[in-house]
């Protein structure tokens, strides 16, 4: 008996130094270079147990094939294909594939930054913590970010641009309460009924669907901080920018997208959007004209 009980002492020991692996869906849309990398930092940077699963929200053949890719050298445990792009919706394929409650999520144009212990150690030991956290986002670095203004003084831009936005939740101030975009976050299903995204993506909100349960808070974390290679699809991926402009109702619609310009006096950088915009207009006009000669 006493030889049983030290068994099961031990037994239950190490169950609970066991990790459970964190599922980390992200949700691809062409923009390869991005996924790769993004894919390269997770593997270089993140020691807690986790599975990877994909999904592609029908992207072009180069990115499927580097999916498939990624299957056949076991870096990833599954990839979906939707068969249209359902832009922020499309996560809602890889959350029905998970069986943790708690999961992460995130766009492929993330690199996850080197920590001690990891990032996203950290982001399961703050949310074990604050049980009345349901989504908790990473900070993002502002270095690349192609407004000057914004770069210079953060709080002039966007909410979830800040540095430290909203108040604090913890007295050490590790956590501030703030809204989650689409960007690098880890959160419970349990916010959503039934574990299904509530409402539409439609009017301001240019991230997820936010009808949670009651009580639910958001959160970001001050210390796991982001590279965000997404600011910079302006000049790598124009097709992409053209996609994103040409659909107000699933990112932000346009009038409200320029108010936040105009209101913040960046109109440089309104400005330098539109002629890029414009150029890659022209670039597709003549590419269509030179292909009926």
């Amino acid at each position: 008996m006493a030889v049983l009980s030290f068994y099961r002492m031990g037994l239950n020991i190490m169950m609970k130094t066991i990790k459970k692996s964190i599922e980390i869906v992200i949700l691809t849309h062409n923009r390869k270079l991005y996924a790769e990398k993004m894919i390269e930092s997770i593997k270089e940077n993140t020691e807690y147990p986790h599975k990877i699963i994909i999904v592609d929200n029908a992207s072009n053949e180069e990115t499927k094939e580097y999916l498939r890719c990624l299957m056949r050298k076991n870096i990833v445990s599954q990839v979906f294909y939707n068969q249209q792009n359902l832009f922020h919706q499309g996560w809602q394929t890889g959350i029905d594939a998970t069986e943790g409650e708690m999961i992460v999520l995130s766009d492929p144009d993330i690199l996850v930054p080197r920590l001690e212990p990891c990032w996203l150690t950290q982001m399961v030991k703050l949310m074990e913590e604050n049980p009345n956290i349901g989504k908790l986002g990473a900070r993002l670095d502002l270095s690349n970010h192609p407004s000057k203004t914004w770069r210079d003084k953060p709080l002039s831009g966007p909410s979830c641009l800040n540095p430290l936005p909203g108040l604090p939740l913890l007295s050490d101030g590790k956590i501030y309460r703030q809204h989650v975009d689409t960007t690098l976050h880890i959160m419970r299903k349990s916010i959503y009924p039934g574990g299904k995204m509530q409402g539409g993506l439609k009017g301001g909100n240019a991230g997820l669907p936010r009808r949670y349960l009651p009580g639910t808070v958001e959160a970001v974390a001050r210390d796991i901080v982001v590279y965000h290679l997404g600011w910079e699809d302006l000049k790598d991926y124009p097709d992409y920018f053209y996609d994103k402009f040409n659909n107000p109702d699933v990112f932000r619609s346009r009038i409200e997208y320029w108010n936040i310009l105009k209101s913040r006096g960046l109109m440089r950088y309104a400005i330098k959007r539109i002629y890029e915009y414009l150029k890659y207009r022209l670039k597709v006009i003549s590419e269509k004209l030179g292909s009926i000669k």
